[in-house]
């Protein structure tokens, strides 16, 4: 049985840890881009905008790599604006609740949404309460890759291998993702089709529940991005089988891309960036972007 919350499996001082080095990989990638973002936007300042604290809603749990991200900005543009700027964890639904809650929010550029995987939730579900027109972009912040990951306890240690494991046992293997229809969803979903592959998605409410799960071995495999693999494959916990992606990962040049293995287009990636409600003014979008 698989038992989402349970972290018995690893220490919290670990898990404090990982995030703390995921947080500085993080912050040390992101720092030329919010240097640039932010001193634009201390530039651009204007209309007595801001003069009250700034949301920023996450549409995930605390301690994945968006979320991660979204505090490196804040800090910045906190710093820039002169005024508060928090980050506000709204998971669930894969992104749904977070984005649903932004949607709603008063058009008046004090409250964001980050990260947000809109264009996944709007060609995958009918339920929404949002469309495209709910939201006006704001600003493009960082894109990234997932990487393929099993335990560096799992029996098979490189792609090829994994795939023939993965063959001779369908629907036997379990992989973790941080919701369904999310990208480390759909992505393995493609992985896992380009290659014969069947096995099973377990939906957890961020990449910590997901990374617990996998070193526990509640699940067998999962995609992670580079800042989250990273801390974890350098202190031997996993084992990196695969860059989703053409070429290979300047983090991991040991490790094979999609490219090599005769897939070039399974390209896995995240892109993040702010959006605002509809209707807010191009001025204050301006001086946020």
């Amino acid at each position: 049985m698989i038992d989402a919350n349970n972290g018995v499996a690893i220490a919290s001082h670990q898990k404090r840890q990982s995030v703390k080095a995921a947080f500085s990989t993080v912050s040390i990638l992101l720092l030329a881009v919010i240097v640039m973002v932010c001193g634009k936007a201390a530039a651009q300042t204007f209309h007595n905008y801001p003069s009250k604290t700034i949301r920023i809603v996450v549409p995930f749990a605390a301690g994945g790599t968006v979320d991660a991200s979204a505090r490196v900005v804040a800090g910045e543009l906190a710093k820039s604006f002169r005024v508060p700027v928090v980050v506000d964890n709204r998971a669930g639904g894969g992104g749904v609740v977070g984005t649903s809650e932004v949607a709603k929010a008063p058009a008046d550029g004090y409250a964001l949404l980050f990260g947000s995987p809109i264009p996944i939730l709007l060609a995958t579900r009918k339920d929404l309460s949002f469309t495209w027109e709910s939201f006006v972009a704001v600003a493009p912040v960082n894109k990234f890759g997932h990487v393929l990951a099993v335990a560096s306890s799992f029996p098979t240690k490189t792609v090829s291998d994994f795939i023939a494991h993965a063959r001779q046992g369908p629907g036997k293997l379990n992989y973790g993702t941080t919701g369904f229809g999310a990208v480390t969803h759909l992505g393995t979903e493609l992985f896992a089709q380009a290659f014969g592959i069947r096995a099973i998605a377990v939906p957890f409410r961020g990449n910590n529940e997901a990374l617990t799960a996998l070193l526990a071995g509640d699940v067998q495999f999962l995609l992670l991005s580079p800042f989250f693999a990273l801390p974890q494959y350098n202190a031997s916990k996993i084992v990196v089988l695969a860059n989703m992606g053409a070429e290979r990962s300047p983090f991991f040049r040991g490790v094979p891309a999609m490219g090599e293995l005769g897939h070039p287009d399974l390209v896995v990636e995240a892109r993040n960036g702010f959006v605002a409600p509809a209707g807010t003014p191009s001025s204050r979008r301006e001086s946020l972007s």
